[in-house]
């Protein structure tokens, strides 16, 4: 089964199930979709089924085995908020803190003192 993924490696089921539509997650299963397939940074679908509330797919995806998941937030600290150093050849920075599946974030503004970053979280839009 050819799959496609977003930039942060979320399939249809992910989508699926960030969005509660069990028809199309039964639909994706049937085709092979893997329910225990990850993101680049490690979220599986019933971590999306639970972060927008969607108690009737938490259900169903718990029927088929999979088990609630923890993401906790990680701790921000140093010059780059715990993130490696910049390089010569450009990175998505911070996924899953600044970069996220979910989420499109605006650009940054960092304070004059560089001691605080602010950005605004844009409405989720799926790629699928």
């Amino acid at each position: 089964m050819l799959l496609a993924t977003n930039r942060y490696g979320m399939l249809p089921i992910h989508s699926a199930a960030l969005h509660g539509n069990v028809e199309m997650a039964t639909l994706l299963i049937e085709m092979g979709a893997d329910i225990e397939a990850a993101t680049s940074t490690g979220q599986t679908a019933l971590y999306f089924a639970s972060l927008s509330d969607r108690e009737e797919m938490e259900t169903f995806l718990g029927d088929r085995g999979l088990e609630e998941q923890f993401i906790g937030f990680p701790e921000l600290s140093g010059a780059y908020l715990g993130q490696k150093p910049p390089g010569d050849t450009p990175v998505m920075f911070a996924p899953g803190i600044v970069c996220t599946v979910y989420d499109e974030h605006s650009s940054i503004a960092i304070s004059k003192d560089g001691c605080e970053v602010y950005w605004g979280v844009l409405p989720t839009r799926s790629r699928f």
